[in-house]
């Protein structure tokens, strides 16, 4: 009989194991599905070492998410800057027209860049898409400086943060092997 007691208290106890590591499972499921959506393109320019990076950011949860902060953190070199930083050439009816990228100097510029996104909670849209957080999704342009001497492997660090009372922070770690700058080519 003491056989049968110790034997069911040791299936009980491996039982509520499982349910509990189940459980953990679960749950760090959920804080992850709750997290933005962070997707990424780097296209080269037509100005020699400078690429157009332009993220998007998709809201799935119940709550507004802005972002904080764009770090290149590799190679050593690289720069960051928010197109909302860098002047526009006006077209002919006098409407902002194309970023004039050409213009920057690196020297002034840093590794850090702060982005403008801001995300409605999930299923939410205002009006016009061309307001920064009037949907729940959005992008943004950022331009890298990537020295031609520099290697080719770009590392950025995305920076996210929730705005309900207890803020949530996700930081994700982008990495692209980029081609060699088509207009270095041609320089």
């Amino acid at each position: 009989m003491e056989f049968l007691t110790l034997f069911f208290s040791a299936m009980s106890a491996v039982a509520a194991g499982t349910a509990a590591w189940i459980a953990w499972v679960v749950y760090r499921k959920q804080v992850t599905a709750d997290l933005p959506v962070v997707s990424i393109a780097i296209t080269p320019t037509d100005v020699a070492d400078w690429y157009e990076v332009t993220i998007e950011v998709a809201n799935r949860s119940d709550v507004e998410w802005q972002a904080e902060e764009a770090v290149v953190t590799a190679p050593n070199g690289a720069k960051l800057i928010s197109s909302f930083d860098v002047a526009r050439e006006p077209d002919r009816y006098g409407n902002p027209g194309a970023h004039v990228i050409n213009l920057i100097d690196p020297l002034r510029i840093s590794s850090k860049a702060k982005p403008r996104i801001k995300v409605l909670p999930a299923g939410a849209s205002g009006g016009n898409s061309m307001i920064i957080g009037s949907r729940d999704r959005h992008s943004e342009t950022l331009f890298l400086f990537l020295p031609s001497a520099a290697s080719r492997s770009v590392s950025i660090r995305y920076s996210l943060a929730s705005t309900e009372a207890a803020q949530r922070r996700s930081d994700i770690e982008i990495s692209r092997a980029l081609t060699a700058h088509p207009a270095m080519a041609t320089a």
